[in-house]
């Protein structure tokens, strides 16, 4: 018995990620509007390196559709900070079409997460954009991000998630 509760924390970290992950699918499936792209990176060893960039290929067949662009970031408990920098942008088949960096707030002053989550995890969903997003011409587009904190490997990063919803589906 006593090694169960000394087993316990363990446990609870490990069934946490798979337990998260289940949960937003089934939530995804079973609710709400259908998004046209759903992408997840997974940040694996020793966190996300500051050269690395995370880079999620979209193939937009109609360039006349409005779409809302979220992301999803998602940190565990030893993540060490309450905000992060991002640089990101959008390519085009033949130019940059949009850039720039964004800081998001992960919690409070006070230490409370934004967000939700089960256990370790926390993820917060914000726009990629206040607008919707109109991309000028059919073909594949690069969303980019590279965060831009003083770690050379910024630990507690698990995952980022984009993901397209037809403006007309929200």
């Amino acid at each position: 018995m006593q090694y169960l509760r000394e087993m316990a924390p363990f446990l609870k970290q490990i069934l946490a990620a798979p337990l998260t992950v289940a949960l937003a699918a089934m939530l995804t499936v079973s609710c709400g509007p259908q998004p046209d792209v759903a992408q997840v990176i997974e940040i694996q060893g020793d966190g996300w390196h500051q050269d690395s960039l995370l880079i999620f290929d979209v193939a937009v067949e109609d360039s006349s559709q409005v779409y809302r662009v979220m992301v999803q970031v998602t940190t565990d408990n030893s993540y060490p900070y309450q905000n992060l920098y991002l640089f990101r942008d959008i390519l085009s088949e033949s130019r940059t079409e949009y850039q720039d960096s964004l800081h998001v707030q992960l919690a409070s002053p006070q230490g409370v997460w934004h967000g939700s989550g089960v256990g370790a995890l926390k993820t917060l969903e914000f726009p990629y954009l206040q607008t919707g997003l109109r991309f000028p011409l059919k073909g594949h587009y690069l969303f980019r991000f590279q965060h831009g904190m003083r770690d050379v490997n910024l630990l507690g990063v698990t995952s980022v998630a984009l993901t397209l919803y037809p403006e007309s589906g929200l």
